[in-house]
């Protein structure tokens, strides 16, 4: 009986833990879809910083300006995580100037 017992244990504390692991990976699901709601909504930005940039004349990469994005995010987590921002934000800072071209 004891046996049964630790058994129903066992699978009742890998059911408790998958459950909570879902509950983790719904969460990260929905941060998902916000993140890419906010890279769309970046992206329709991006198009109208185009139109003014091309009926002004100005260059399409404002390297100063992309210095500071970086400067002004990294200042709000922690420095381990710096080299991770490095890297999103350059594919992102890529994307807007293929989108600008």
């Amino acid at each position: 009986m004891k046996k049964n017992d630790e058994k129903q244990g066992i699978n009742s504390s890998i059911a408790e833990t998958m459950q909570a692991l879902e509950g983790v990976r719904t969460e990260i699901d929905d941060l998902d879809n916000q993140i890419l709601k906010l890279l769309n909504d970046r992206i329709q930005c991006v198009m109208e910083v185009k139109k003014i940039k091309m009926e002004n004349n100005f260059a399409i990469v404002d390297e100063s300006r992309q210095e500071r994005i970086l400067q002004r995010l990294k200042s709000k987590i922690d420095e381990e995580h710096h080299d991770y921002i490095d890297l999103i934000y350059e594919i992102i800072f890529r994307y807007s100037y293929e989108l600008q071209q």
